[in-house]
């Protein structure tokens, strides 16, 4: 082999750094491209997650009716007069 033959060859290293893994590159040109194995398997695992809250949390729901809200509003101070009362009631005894 010739020291051209050598230059144009990729060396691929490993390395490890406390728990973060990942592999360089050293190309034809001598510069590195680093890419941790760690990121690829966070960047799967963070797909599935965002799957999962496209499919569940961001689904549109269904708003009641006008009359439905307009019943609730008048009978929100009653319900909250009422819990107040038992509330006070039961400290009292």
């Amino acid at each position: 082999m010739t020291d051209g033959e050598n230059k144009q060859q990729k060396r691929e290293i490993t390395y490890q750094i406390g728990w973060k893994k990942g592999k360089m590159e050293v190309g034809a040109n001598g510069k590195k491209a680093a890419v941790p194995e760690s990121s690829i398997e966070l960047s799967s695992r963070l797909e599935g997650v965002q799957r999962f809250f496209m499919r569940s949390a961001y689904r549109s729901t269904p708003a009641p009716s006008a009359k439905v809200l307009f019943v609730l509003l008048g009978a929100l101070p009653i319900v909250s007069f009422l819990m107040t009362w038992v509330l006070v009631f039961g400290l009292g005894e």
